[in-house]
């Protein structure tokens, strides 16, 4: 199968969007009626990652809703966070179904556990090609917002290869919509100065590998700090998916992820970052790469990682080319020399 037809892209849109919306519903009437103590208390771990008593539903949820629509899709082979590898309808022998779905049921959940800032959920649908289907292949994705308690307005996003990104948002309290689809699009700013610009540094271990790493960036492509100005801003969203929606609708310029390019880089087994990326983190990023924002691994080439929940990742998102052609050639000297040392 090349590619995904456009009644099975219809049918898939719609049932993801649906299955989406009530996963963020439940999570959101667990906030409710749960402490933050309980829902942040470990479930168990997972195919990619610890599973929190707050992921378990929205796992539970998902596989519900294959078992009852795979079928009419042609089958499909789920990769999830919490559940790993699974085919459905049940029965169905991975190689004969149309599709692989990468699922993150929860992407932030730190995020939200303790009602502090949005976790989202996501969803990338490419043909299926075995094993060998990869980040690129992806067609479809739709990504659904989890808001803290306190915000009733929450975001859908969704992108067709070819056809742009687009987002919707959704008064939750009433379960009505509040601003029809709109294109996404990146910043149209040329440099990243005075602008949100990230290197992802929120676990110990090589901290002050990557902090040296963006000091040299920062200052080669602007120079030293200013007495009473800030060169960029930080940010530090535990959630890959919230970064990429920020690059995607222009409140981010460029967000470096390199947690795994550093743990190879360094080689010491006393550095490391413990918690790198990996692919289900970045099975929405169809979204940001359909609304305008170039997203490269380290090596500066488009991210094909595998449909999995092991592989290690590292990414970088430029919010356009002239912020790609300011930033580029300075990181990756820095990443070449944290190579030879």
């Amino acid at each position: 199968m090349n590619s995904i037809d456009e009644f099975t892209i219809t049918a898939l849109l719609a049932r993801v969007k649906q299955l989406q919306g009530s996963v963020r519903d439940e999570i959101r009437n667990q906030l409710r009626a749960s402490s933050s103590i309980g829902l942040a208390q470990p479930a168990g771990i997972g195919a990619g990652d610890i599973s929190y008593q707050i992921d378990l539903p929205a796992e539970t949820m998902i596989g519900d809703a294959l078992r009852s629509w795979s079928q009419d899709l042609g089958g499909v082979v789920v990769i999830s966070e919490g559940t790993g590898v699974q085919t459905y309808p049940s029965g169905m022998k991975a190689e004969d179904a149309a599709l692989r779905m990468l699922v993150d049921p929860l992407d932030g959940t730190r995020e939200i556990m303790y009602n502090k800032r949005s976790a989202w959920i996501l969803t990338g649908v490419a043909p299926n090609k075995g094993r060998d289907t990869t980040l690129s292949d992806i067609e479809v994705a739709v990504q659904t917002e989890v808001p803290i308690l306190k915000q009733n307005i929450g975001s859908v996003l969704w992108a067709i290869k070819g056809q742009g990104a687009f987002e919707e948002q959704w008064n939750l309290d009433e379960d009505r919509l509040v601003e029809s689809a709109k294109p996404l699009h990146p910043t149209n700013s040329e440099s990243v100065r005075h602008g949100f610009a990230i290197f992802m540094n929120c676990f110990p271990g090589v901290r002050v590998e990557i902090s040296e790493i963006s000091e040299n960036t920062f200052h080669a492509v602007l120079g030293p700090a200013e007495k009473g100005s800030a060169l960029v801003f930080d940010d530090q969203y535990l959630s890959t998916a919230g970064q990429l929606y920020l690059l995607a609708s222009g409140k981010y310029r460029f967000v470096a992820d390199l947690r795994a390019f550093m743990d190879s880089a360094v080689q010491d087994p006393e550095k490391r970052s413990g918690l790198c990326c990996h692919p289900y983190d970045l099975s929405a990023s169809l979204i940001a790469t359909e609304a305008g924002v170039i997203v490269t691994g380290s090596d500066d080439r488009e991210i094909i990682y595998p449909l999995d929940t092991e592989t290690d990742c590292s990414w970088i998102g430029y919010g356009n080319q002239a912020i790609k052609d300011e930033m580029s050639a300075a990181l990756l000297l820095q990443l070449d020399r944290a190579q030879s040392q």
